[in-house]
């Protein structure tokens, strides 16, 4: 949860964790503004430990939202999310922030074995 652009910085999602002593972590929200990628990667070892949710809501007039959407993407896919757009009343499986759409969830899936 970055500040303003000069300003100063905000707790991270981790940082807040470890501050607060929460063990666990199932949702997180996030309503897209500016510093969309700083939020998921202050909240990374919450993803890694806890799998919480995500629903993520990007504007839909930002002029960068497809670029942004991929690196988002991009990093859930890496940590083993699928993504799930809402349209007419229902979460439908997409593979990219589509047109038209703000609301988007991430659902944790099992993370692959570790290698011997």
């Amino acid at each position: 949860m970055p500040g303003h652009p000069g300003g100063p910085r905000a707790a991270t999602v981790d940082g807040l964790c470890r501050r607060k002593d929460l063990t666990r972590v199932d949702f997180i929200r996030i309503q897209f503004g500016e510093d969309e990628l700083d939020v998921l990667l202050g909240a990374f070892a919450t993803l890694l430990r806890d799998r919480p949710a995500l629903l993520l809501r990007w504007g839909r007039r930002r002029p960068d939202r497809r670029r942004t959407a991929g690196t988002v993407r991009s990093l859930t896919v890496s940590l083993s999310y699928t993504m799930h757009g809402w349209q007419e009343g229902t979460w439908r499986p997409v593979t990219d922030a589509m047109p038209g759409w703000g609301w988007f969830l991430f659902r944790p899936q099992p993370l692959p074995g570790r290698l011997p």
